[in-house]
């Protein structure tokens, strides 16, 4: 299985941030970070591996 099955889902997420942010700004801010940090990793982590996938 292709590490993309595990980690595209949680990238995913990042269209259902409006939904929170109209229940909680600050959850919303702060899942938001955490998907930047996913998203930083992911980008690092496809520039140093060989095209596979």
């Amino acid at each position: 299985m292709c590490w993309r099955h595990s980690v595209c889902p949680v990238i995913g997420s990042r269209s259902r941030l409006g939904q929170l942010g109209e229940l909680d700004p600050v959850s919303q801010d702060l899942v938001n970070e955490v998907l930047a940090g996913i998203e930083k990793y992911l980008w690092i982590f496809e520039a140093h591996r060989p095209a596979q996938c």
